[in-house]
């Protein structure tokens, strides 16, 4: 008989506890795996050819308040921030006025969706 000892108390191995431990073991793991810190993205240079794309992409305007580059100097921004796991990819990147991109900071903003094409 495999017993498993607690203490002082011995008791015999059924499948129910193999079960109720496995069970455990496995809910430990996924509670460390969320608690990991998200790997933050490097962040590089926009080369200015990608930047001139994002902004011909989305009509030299900003995404939130529709400013155009006229009025204010725009910026290029991540929709997902690279410090929340976002990509450098261009399908992640917006334009954005300067009082817009401040505001946003390292958000997530629901308003705004990644453009693939």
């Amino acid at each position: 008989m495999i017993s498993l000892q607690s203490g002082s108390v011995c008791a015999p191995v059924t499948p129910f506890l193999v079960k109720k431990l496995v069970r455990n073991k496995n809910r430990e793991e996924r509670i460390k795996h969320l608690n990991k810190p998200m790997e933050k993205t490097p962040r590089i240079p926009i080369p200015p050819s990608v930047r001139k794309y994002v902004f011909e992409r989305d009509n030299y305007q900003c995404q939130s308040c529709g400013t155009s580059n006229k009025e204010v100097k725009l910026q290029v921004d991540h929709i997902i921030p690279l410090a929340k796991g976002g990509s450098n990819d261009m399908s992640n990147l917006q334009t954005l006025c300067g009082d817009c991109n401040q505001q946003k900071s390292d958000r997530i903003d629901r308003r705004f969706k990644r453009h693939f094409s």
